[in-house]
């Protein structure tokens, strides 16, 4: 599996299939693991439930990459606002870890 081509692959997807709420989209890797944390940032999310949210970049996940083996890879997506990214992660860009 080639790391950047799987992470570039994710990013392509989410932000296609979330086209409408403009996703800035992180994606980082566990170091122990080599499982996938997805954060999908937007303000569109606002005034979208917590779950909902999740939903929707999991329908798309799983719509565009259920065969593919960096499906299997991911254990946790966050979409978030802007403002919850910040509070909740202290960051205003990706993260350091993200590959």
């Amino acid at each position: 599996m080639d790391r950047n081509r799987d992470i570039a692959k994710i990013k392509q997807v989410i932000r296609k299939g979330l086209k409408e709420f403009a996703p800035e989209v992180h994606v980082e890797r566990r170091k122990t693991t080599g499982h996938l944390e997805i954060f999908v940032i937007s303000d569109a999310f606002e005034k979208i439930r917590d779950w909902d949210r999740e939903e929707l970049v999991l329908d798309v996940l799983e719509a565009n990459l259920k065969g593919d083996p960096v499906y299997r890879t991911i254990v946790s997506v966050f979409p978030l606002t802007r403002a919850e990214y910040v509070e909740d992660y202290g960051l205003v860009s990706a993260p350091k870890n993200e590959i």
